[in-house]
């Protein structure tokens, strides 16, 4: 919500400008990595991406550390990143009502490997990656995201132990931001559960 103020006749009046909060995720041109944090009611691709064309978002793929390839799936799954390819000129967006969580579920986890694992925010709020990778936080040294599709380049990479900015885009993990439907890289040292 921002102020506006309108001048009348010697008079000032504040009125509310209103701006739309976007509901769901928004596909920037180029390629977008993105993450789902909680098992969908139907998380098949069909369903998610069901607004669009394959010339429109036309390549989706997931970064599966533990045979070190891209692979095609057919779901969204939770706590996993996605590679999702916008083909238009303009950004779109995946509806929320496309992601509703199944109620009841199991809470979701993920296996990790060592090296890069493509992962997911496991929360609906942002937070510090120190508390969302609290769960492995003795495997993991290192995380980069989020993609920025206009740059084509990550925002931050964050190093656990570490505190603050360190240098330009590189943080400590306590000041390294998590949101939800964002994908990220985590850098671990052995097998671990992302829960």
């Amino acid at each position: 919500i921002m102020p506006n103020v309108e001048v009348f006749d010697d008079t000032v009046q504040l009125q509310t400008l209103i701006i739309p909060e976007i509901e769901g995720i928004v596909l920037m041109p180029g390629w977008n990595l993105i993450s789902i944090p909680e098992t969908l009611e139907d998380p098949s691709m069909a369903n998610v991406l069901q607004d669009f064309s394959d010339t429109e978002i036309d390549f989706v793929f997931y970064d599966d550390a533990s045979t070190d390839m891209m692979v095609v799936p057919t779901d969204f799954e939770p706590l996993k990143a996605y590679w999702v390819h916008n083909n238009m000129a303009e950004a779109v967006v995946i509806n929320e009502e496309y992601l509703t969580p199944m109620v009841p579920s199991t809470p979701p986890s993920l296996m990790l490997y060592p090296g890069s694992n493509a992962v997911g925010h496991t929360a609906d709020v942002e937070l510090c990656a120190d508390v969302a990778l609290g769960p492995i936080d003795d495997c993991y040294s290192k995380i980069k995201g989020p993609w920025m599709p206009s740059i084509n380049e990550y925002a931050y990479v964050g190093y656990n132990g570490d505190e603050g900015v360190i240098n330009g885009n590189h943080v400590g993990t306590d000041v390294f931001k998590m949101d939800m439907y964002e994908g990220f890289y985590v850098f671990v040292n052995e097998e671990c559960m992302l829960a």
